[in-house]
């Protein structure tokens, strides 16, 4: 059960079963939209953290797996913001398969991002390179 579940079923106990009143100034129809949105948002908190977790036990499980590492960068750039954690993961992946072009397309446009552009071209001619013909 959430945090905002249980609280609200305790709010719903202590009132005899009834909502309670929204905000002064604020109509019962936006108070119910914005507990919606909390609850959607803590949904989408909880996913985000079961798809690291699950990236987290593909790498438990094998190690040299290139694509659990290129995943689990993608999550952490994207849902996390961690860009040092994702270039980490990416540079692991590379490591990993030298062919991998999406590992080092990623690492090379985070780079990109970051202003470390004489870093991401070297990145991105490696995928080149490393590309099977």
């Amino acid at each position: 059960m959430s945090i905002l579940s249980r609280k609200s079923s305790s709010s719903r106990q202590q009132s005899g079963g009834a909502a309670p009143p929204p905000p002064p100034g604020r109509p019962a129809d936006a108070t119910a939209s914005f507990v919606g949105e909390m609850l959607g948002a803590e949904r989408k908190i909880e996913e985000d953290a079961g798809k690291l977790v699950r990236a987290l036990e593909a790498i438990e499980r094998d190690p040299k797996s290139a694509v659990a590492y290129y995943h689990l960068g993608i999550l952490l750039e994207e849902i996390r913001g961690d860009e040092a954690g994702a270039e980490t993961a990416y540079r692991k992946a590379c490591e990993l398969d030298p062919q991998y072009a999406d590992a080092f397309i990623n690492l090379g446009n985070l780079l990109k991002g970051d202003g470390i552009l004489k870093g991401s071209e070297d990145v991105l001619q490696g995928v080149d390179r490393g590309r099977p013909e």
